[in-house]
């Protein structure tokens, strides 16, 4: 079998496997880019009437790190039902594309050249935060890894429902918790990290068991699906056996003259 004839059969398989994967991919971008987007308004709120929206800042240091993390996440979950790949559990570092964003700008670039420290006057420091809390949250739990490992990143991760409780009156009196407006912003603000968190247990999840396709997969024909166990070669001769009719004796002929019939 040449190359050529390889790689000619093995494009039907890719484009299967694309399919198969395009509808996780989609949706993961979708989620992605709606968890971005709910989370640019909880900044506007933060700011108030100094919240300005601008096409670099809101599109491609948030909403766009939101459709990047989605859509790897999707990946993962793609590769997971499918068995699993060589290093795909390095998907679950899919929120740090929020700090590369912010970190590759202009603007935090020119801070830094001129001398400004990376995370100084906040530059950075909530899209650090954010991702490493999701991280650590999905991490413990997944139920996977070891306990002290989970028991320490989830202690982590849950600092911030207490942190915000305790930040959000810096901010102004009105988004204190015992305030409507308060109250409204910290339900907000831990649904979102409850949603991360839950995202990033994707890449921990065990894998399911690879799937064996029929030959005839992708012509119109069902697929197989994961090979289920049967019988064993033992009890199937057992019960060939008892299903195998009696054979029926049969007596020799009788010779003639030598033995009495009394001795038959």
């Amino acid at each position: 079998m040449t190359q050529r004839t390889t790689q000619r059969m093995a494009r039907p398989a890719r484009a299967r496997a694309a399919r198969r994967a395009a509808p996780l991919l989609v949706a993961g971008g979708v989620y992605g880019l709606a968890w971005a987007a709910g989370l640019r308004g909880f900044m506007a709120q933060l700011a108030g009437s100094g919240s300005e929206i601008h096409w670099y800042g809101t599109f491609v240091q948030i909403l766009l790190p939101g459709v990047i993390t989605g859509v790897l996440l999707g990946w993962a979950e793609h590769i997971r039902r499918t068995g699993g790949r060589r290093g795909w559990r390095w998907l679950a570092a899919a929120p740090l594309a929020f700090p590369v964003a912010v970190f590759v700008s202009p603007d935090v670039m020119s801070a830094v050249l001129s001398g400004q420290p990376l995370l100084s006057g906040g530059i950075g420091g909530g899209a650090i935060a954010i991702p490493l809390f999701g991280m650590a949250g999905g991490h413990a739990l997944s139920g996977r890894g070891p306990l002290w490992s989970r028991i320490v990143l989830g202690l982590f991760a849950l600092a911030s429902f207490p942190a915000w409780a305790f930040a959000s009156a810096a901010f102004g009196p009105g988004f204190a918790l015992d305030t409507p407006r308060g109250a409204w912003l910290a339900v907000l603000f831990y649904s979102f990290m409850a949603t991360l968190e839950l995202a990033c247990t994707i890449p921990h999840r065990p894998a399911e068991p690879r799937r064996r396709l029929s030959p005839g997969a992708g012509r119109g024909e069902p697929q197989a699906t994961a090979r289920q166990p049967g019988p064993s070669p033992v009890a199937s001769r057992t019960h060939q056996g008892a299903q195998r009719p009696a054979r029926r004796r049969l007596r020799p002929a009788r010779p003639a003259g030598i033995w009495p019939a009394s001795a038959w």
